[in-house]
Formats: C-alpha cells, sequence, structure tokens
C-alpha cells in the first residue's frame, strides 16, 4: 500500500488510527487457520488484494467497516466462504467486547487493542 492510498482508518468509536496492514493479516490469518483454508502466506496475499480493493477508491480515509467488507469481498472471491464467515465471527466479537466494556464503565487496557 503506497502512502497516497488508504492511511488513516476512522474507527467504529470516532478515533482515527494509521492503517496496519500487520493487523488486517493477522485478522485473516486467524480466520484462515480457524476455517482450515490456509494460513500466514495465503493471509498475507489476501491483506494485499484486500488493501489493493481499498486503494482503488482513492480515499485517504476507511472506516473499519468498509475494511470488513472488503475483506468480505475478497474472501468470498477466492471461494474461501467459509473464512469470511469466520472473519466475519472474530470481527462480531470484538464489537461485542467494546460495547460491553463501554457499558460497564471500563477502559481498555494497555495490552488491548481495538
Amino acid at each position: 500500500m503506497n502512502k497516497s492510498a488508504v492511511c488513516l482508518v476512522e474507527k467504529r468509536d470516532g478515533r482515527v488510527q494509521p492503517m496496519r496492514a500487520t493487523k488486517l493479516a493477522r485478522s485473516m490469518c486467524l480466520a484462515l487457520a480457524q476455517s482450515g483454508c490456509g494460513g500466514e502466506e495465503r493471509a498475507i496475499e489476501l491483506a494485499g488484494l484486500v488493501l489493493q480493493r481499498l486503494g482503488a477508491r482513492c480515499r485517504r480515509r476507511v472506516t473499519s467497516h468498509e475494511i470488513e467488507d472488503a475483506v468480505q469481498q475478497v474472501l468470498l472471491h477466492a471461494g474461501l466462504a467459509a473464512a469470511a464467515c469466520w472473519h466475519h465471527r472474530v470481527a462480531g466479537g470484538q464489537r461485542h467486547r467494546r460495547r460491553v466494556l463501554a457499558s460497564s464503565g471500563a477502559a481498555s487496557g494497555p495490552g488491548e487493542r481495538s
């Protein structure tokens, strides 16, 4: 991903952070492993396709939701419906955890990432 393409992510809670390709590849690797559809090499390849898809929009900022949609499209296009389902579950679990923490008034700890 070049610097003029997608470089900022607007999180669901409104924060804006730099795009982290490693975080994207890690989440895709987990989904591929859980579904038995591949591992790290395949995740890196598919994450590259997601970044290309996002960069093709010629925008400097994308939302977490747009990233999730792009991941789903790439996985489904690659014939990896099981991995797409697992990735959706992982993303859904993170959203649920954030809602629970927010409703309890607890802040994320230093080692927790969103």
